[in-house]
């Protein structure tokens, strides 16, 4: 595989960084708009209706599919494959990677619970969403560094470190980060002072460059490239908050106007794939395991890497077409969303 395209593939997990960091910037903005013009906020049973079925339904449909796995062999030496009534409560009112320890059946599931974390706090947070309060937030995003300092300084197992210090509150910061984005959006659009077309594009520009360079940082402890396993390397443990701060330079720019991503944002078939992208989250990983197996193990699917990649590519696009279009759009409809977010 090409060195670039390895790079590139290689860095899946900071799709993570920009999820949350973009999730919280989106949802944060009407809280910030209701504050900037000193209204109510908006109504929280709704948000509170719209946010629950974007996640629940689509998530409990795969819970089954992989419990079917399971019952089937597929998938042997997965976290899915010895699943416990335990287990399978937990893994229903999202209590993933918290305490007691209960790994994901899906790996990628250890998401899900940090984000519907943030979904319950950001009503409360949105108080600070204001000119007097905004500095609160500074400190909520030192606390949450402290924190992931403190576990990794507690004597914890490797797993627990992995599971505990990505949790809340450990990636908290990536959610204020995003809220502050949004607050000081509206605050610069308030005052008619969001950067020209010029600034913005080079602020996309480098924030890009340093985003796409942070894996780099790997030399520090000897590694050809780091893509934010926790660590007390004094520089790389803070690099989830290097990803978050590029991400919200970039959504600052390119929410301000015009700007050299817009022919690819504007697209058609980006916005679809944006409509779809919960499905292709969900599904991608199972179906990876899937083709890797039929194709017959892990070394097989390195050497026809093309093969295995197109294949679970299509084949979780499609599926992920499929939910949206049968399961997770007629129930957004139903709850008054039809947001892909």
């Amino acid at each position: 595989m090409p060195a670039p395209i390895e790079w590139l593939m290689a860095m899946g997990g900071t799709g993570v960084d920009v999820f949350f960091t973009l999730s919280a910037f989106l949802l944060a903005m009407p809280f910030a708009e209701a504050a900037r013009r000193k209204e109510a906020f908006p109504n929280l049973f709704s948000y509170a209706r719209k946010r629950f079925f974007r996640i629940i339904p689509a998530y409990y449909f795969q819970i089954i599919f992989v419990l079917v796995l399971a019952l089937l062999g597929v998938g042997a030496g997965m976290p899915w494959s010895a699943p416990t009534p335990g287990g399978v409560f937990a893994h229903s009112v999202l209590w993933i990677n918290a305490w007691p320890l209960v790994p994901a059946y899906v790996p990628t599931w250890w998401t899900l619970p940090v984000e519907f974390g943030f979904y319950m706090l950001l009503p409360w947070l949105a108080i600070f969403l204001t000119d007097r309060r905004w500095y609160w937030l500074l400190l909520g995003i030192a606390l949450s560094l402290l924190y992931r300092h403190v576990l990794m300084q507690s004597g914890l197992t490797r797993a627990e470190e992995v599971y505990w210090v990505d949790h809340l509150p450990g990636r908290l910061f990536q959610f204020l980060i995003g809220m502050l984005t949004a607050f000081f959006f509206v605050r610069f659009r308030f005052h008619h002072r969001l950067p020209k077309e010029r600034p913005r594009n080079l602020m996309i520009f480098f924030s890009i460059i340093v985003l796409l360079s942070l894996p780099s940082l790997g030399w520090l402890q000897g590694s050809d490239a780091y893509h934010g396993a926790p660590t007390t390397q004094p520089v790389l443990a803070y690099w989830h908050l290097y990803a978050s701060v590029c991400i919200a330079i970039m959504l600052l720019a390119i929410a301000s106007g015009k700007n050299l991503l817009d022919a690819v944002l504007q697209s058609s078939a980006l916005q679809w794939l944006g409509r779809i992208s919960y499905g292709v989250y969900l599904w991608h990983y199972p179906l990876m395991v899937i083709v890797r197996e039929n194709m017959g193990g892990i070394d097989a699917a390195r050497s026809q890497f093309i093969t295995f990649f197109v294949v679970s590519f299509v084949v979780s696009i499609t599926l992920a077409f499929l939910s949206w279009h049968w399961l997770e759009a007629p129930i957004l409809r139903r709850a008054g969303s039809s947001s892909g977010l």
